[in-house]
């Protein structure tokens, strides 16, 4: 079998010294990710319940499984669940035989602003070589995003009338809904009364102003009559899915066809269709007639993201000025792979911390104290875990750290 080697450098240079760490080992269940997320929820003086991924085992009773922890399952079928829990029970949900796999998940980004020149999409209705104009009428365009402004007027008709006819704010609280969170304005006196979403964002209103923006002047979007329906999303991929099971539903119940907008990715993760979310995803839109989705596949082409090799390789990670950074590394089934982690002060050699991963051990791990200036702070989750559909070996890292002079 063949043996594969990475080396991520977190400071360049030669040490000799290794100094101590503090590492705690959690079950292999929980993505470090999920280890992260945990651990700052836990910090909190109120804990904020967090979205999740569950997937249980085929015979576990999810009923039993959200009495005793006070989970909320919402959107899912097939044992995998979107899901609300409290951080404080996540290492004993992972610890329950009845759980296969906990997952906190990965949090979107917005890049939409320099997608709509590359595609061409600026030259739309003007060199479209249709025979006929289409509109929209008799059609809602759903979006999942952030930051809607509901009185815009992208979104009034000929006579003034707002053409949002429901829109649920994940980010509200004190409402009530099926999804255990949010707020649903599903009346047009609502949604005025709302105003906005609960953001300071406005990539939702871009997005939505493109698709069917109606307004008198110059800058119309595509479908100008259409009816317009938008999920202010939290972002999390839970979110996101529950938010596109909302709108699949309210059309359903207005007997009209859908065409839904999530203009919102991630970098880390698989991308073989093969992850929590796309599988959701897929059963969502499964048998479904009159429903189309549409996500964002390229906003994150301008970034320098991948490293690649058949045999070893190395590379050398500068954290950003904010001292947070994410890393997600997949091979191939069948190989195995190790993961060594180096943080080194170059100036005195010194070996500040030190981690070797092999995918032949699925493990998840908390790493604090080290470092220099920020060791208080210091805090890296590390986990190698295989694919559960195609058994692909992973490994993903979440660090929180400040580096310090002469580090790397």
């Amino acid at each position: 079998m063949k043996q594969h080697i990475i080396s991520l450098l977190l400071l360049s240079g030669v040490g000799i010294n290794i100094c101590a760490q503090n590492t705690i080992t959690y079950p292999s269940k929980l993505s470090a990710g999920t280890l992260t997320a945990m651990l700052r929820a836990q910090k909190a003086d109120t804990p904020n319940k967090l979205n999740a991924f569950i997937k249980l085992y085929n015979d576990a009773d999810r009923t039993t499984v959200a009495t005793e922890y006070g989970v909320k399952f919402n959107v899912g079928g097939n044992g995998l669940y979107t899901a609300i829990i409290n951080p404080n029970t996540i290492e004993a949900l992972s610890n329950d035989a009845r759980v296969e796999r906990l997952d906190i998940g990965n949090n979107a980004t917005t890049t939409l602003d320099r997608v709509r020149p590359l595609v061409n999409a600026d030259k739309t209705g003007t060199e479209n070589g249709l025979p006929t104009l289409f509109d929209g009428k008799g059609v809602i365009i759903g979006v999942v995003d952030n930051g809607f402004d509901f009185t815009h007027p992208m979104f009034k008709d000929a006579d003034g009338n707002c053409r949002i006819i429901t829109a649920w704010d994940q980010n509200v609280t004190g409402g009530f809904n099926d999804y255990g969170y949010g707020v649903i304005y599903n009346t047009t006196e609502k949604i005025l009364a709302a105003r906005h979403d609960n953001s300071y964002d406005t990539h939702g209103t871009h997005v939505l102003g493109i698709a069917g923006g109606s307004s008198s002047s110059a800058y119309k979007g595509i479908a100008t009559g259409a009816q317009l329906a938008v999920v202010s999303t939290n972002k999390s991929e839970q979110g996101i899915i529950d938010g596109v099971d909302y709108l699949i539903k309210y059309a359903e119940s207005q007997g009209k066809p859908i065409a839904i907008n999530v203009s919102l990715g991630t970098v880390l993760g698989y991308k073989d269709g093969t992850s929590n979310f796309a599988q959701l995803l897929d059963q969502l839109l499964s048998g479904k007639k009159g429903v189309l989705l549409s996500i964002a596949t390229g906003n994150e082409g301008h970034r320098n993201t991948m490293i690649a090799s058949n045999n070893n390789c190395s590379s050398t990670l500068v954290p950003p000025s904010y001292g947070r950074e994410n890393i997600f590394m997949q091979g191939e089934t069948g190989h195995s792979y190790k993961l060594k982690l180096t943080l080194k002060n170059t100036a005195t050699g010194d070996v500040l911390l030190e981690k070797i991963l092999t995918s032949d051990n699925e493990t998840s791990e908390k790493i604090t104290d080290f470092g220099t200036d920020d060791r208080a702070n210091a805090l890296l989750t590390m986990s190698s875990l295989k694919n559960a559909i195609t058994e692909a070996p992973t490994f993903n890292i979440n660090l929180s750290y400040l580096t310090a002079t002469n580090e790397q």
